[in-house]
């Protein structure tokens, strides 16, 4: 309905029910191509405000979340461009990102620069006015530059839009600091001008890029050719509404790697019922338990329960895999994870269930 009512990737399992790889080539849809778009029946079901929206997030399930944000990076390429020998690539904190880490340790400090790339950052048309149009052999980026830091340092982006509200971003930095305060401001002025050399290295990998179920590095993220939306319609129908009385309820993708279920009020605030979220961490079961966090044992798996107090919600988060491969990340493993929250925590193990069914059918 639509209505208003940090490094390497680990080994998962296939999900069934999306036809996503071979819809996951870049580059702007033809009129006919939007119009034609099929909505799967997942999300015919959830109250999203308009039918575009749940054409975008049909767009994110197949053209955005299949692809490899690992993948897409050149390691060598990177250290070539720094003269920084040491390299290290792990998933971001979400399945649609990836950092590639480049440095070298002096006696007194590192050298570091950091390349991140999200698959499905956020892009708007107002956008393409706000950028500097760059253009490679393989075709035309938006550039977009921010000054940051006590120095006033330039930081530049580089987008590349594969719908019409998402595009892959190529994100450059050095989180170095040097006591030196000329040295900084040196070291970091050359962010731009290494982010536009490494831009044209991985360019055709971001107008082809490679798919996850393809294994173009082992091992991968296959969590990634699942949707986040693909079970909530039990969220819909089975837990009652955050705010009384109810305005409009709505379903909002916020981020391709997650999928929200939002109440309004009559005062228009708005709450979240139900949100479901893949995400890259240290284990969940290894986090410190406190008085918000308790760590458990769900399904076969390390967890924990985050309470809320001030939002009236409960968190659950467990690895993907019962006996996850781990990622090796600067502080420790990390794993890819499912995280289901409700406003009540055992609701939450309820719906944590259905969630981890879907996704091991």
């Amino acid at each position: 309905m639509f209505g208003r009512s940090r490094w390497a990737p680990a080994v998962g399992a296939i999900l069934v029910s999306l036809t996503l790889a071979s819809c996951a080539s870049t580059g702007a849809e033809t009129e006919q191509q939007k119009s034609s778009v099929q909505v799967p029946q997942y999300l015919k079901a959830l109250p999203f405000s308009k039918r575009r929206e749940a054409v975008e997030s049909t767009r994110i399930d197949r053209k955005i979340l299949p692809i490899a944000p690992c993948a897409l990076h050149k390691p060598k390429t990177a250290s070539d461009i720094t003269g920084l020998p040491n390299q290290r690539i792990a998933p971001g904190g979400k399945i649609n990102e990836c950092t590639l880490r480049v440095w070298r340790e002096m006696e007194t400090f590192s050298r570091d620069w950091v390349f991140d790339i999200t698959v499905g950052a956020k892009w708007a048309p107002k956008d393409r006015q706000e950028s500097k149009l760059v253009r490679t052999s393989d075709g035309r980026f938006y550039q977009q530059t921010m000054i940051v830091g006590e120095h006033k340092t330039r930081q530049c982006s580089y987008l590349l839009p594969i719908t019409a509200h998402r595009a892959i971003e190529l994100d450059v930095n050095s989180s170095v600091y040097i006591v030196n305060e000329k040295r900084e401001k040196e070291f970091k002025s050359h962010n731009c001008e290494f982010g536009k050399k490494y831009l044209k290295a991985v360019a055709p990998l971001f107008f082809d890029p490679p798919m996850r179920d393809e294994h173009p590095r082992e091992p991968t993220l296959l969590l990634g050719t699942q949707s986040p939306c693909e079970a909530m319609s039990w969220a819909v129908n089975n837990l009652k509404p955050a705010i009384t009385p109810v305005r409009a309820t709505e379903m909002v993708r916020h981020d391709p790697a997650d999928c929200t279920l939002e109440d309004s009020g009559e005062d228009f605030s708005r709450q979240k019922r139900a949100a479901v979220e893949f995400t890259v961490s240290s284990p969940p079961g290894e986090t410190n338990p406190d008085e918000d966090y308790s760590s458990i044992t769900f399904a076969g798996r390390p967890g924990f329960l985050h309470e809320d107090p001030r939002n009236g919600t409960c968190e659950l988060s467990v690895p993907y895999l019962k006996q996850p491969h781990g990622i090796q990340g600067d502080l420790g493993p990390l794993t890819q994870n499912i995280s289901v929250t409700t406003q009540s925590c055992d609701r939450s193990r309820e719906f944590a269930e259905i969630v981890l069914d879907r996704a091991a059918s």
